[in-house]
């Protein structure tokens, strides 16, 4: 569900799913350090107890500089009900 906000701030709704969630990652280069961090930090954070009981897979998928791969990395997540699409590229998402 698409909600505008006071003027012109639109956001994202859903309505919350009864977890243990599946939480993914489609990455798509792990040529840099801030990226191999980034893999680092959410595995460390999903692993803590306080974060591991809401979760039951942690996936990561890194496809490298191939964009359709990418691509098709999440629609098969999405497919396989695994993820709700989030993107850090789309202003949509934030």
């Amino acid at each position: 569900m698409l909600q505008v906000h006071a003027g012109t701030t639109k956001t994202l709704s859903y309505t919350p799913k009864a977890g243990p969630y599946r939480l993914a990652l489609v990455n798509g280069f792990v040529g840099d350090s801030w990226r191999i961090q980034m893999i680092q930090s959410l595995k460390a954070w999903a692993a803590r107890p306080e974060n591991a009981k809401n979760f039951k897979e942690l996936k990561v998928v890194s496809t490298g500089t191939d964009v359709a791969a990418q691509i098709a990395a999440i629609d098969n997540l999405i497919a396989a009900a695994a993820a709700e699409p989030i993107s850090a590229l789309s202003p949509a998402s934030w």
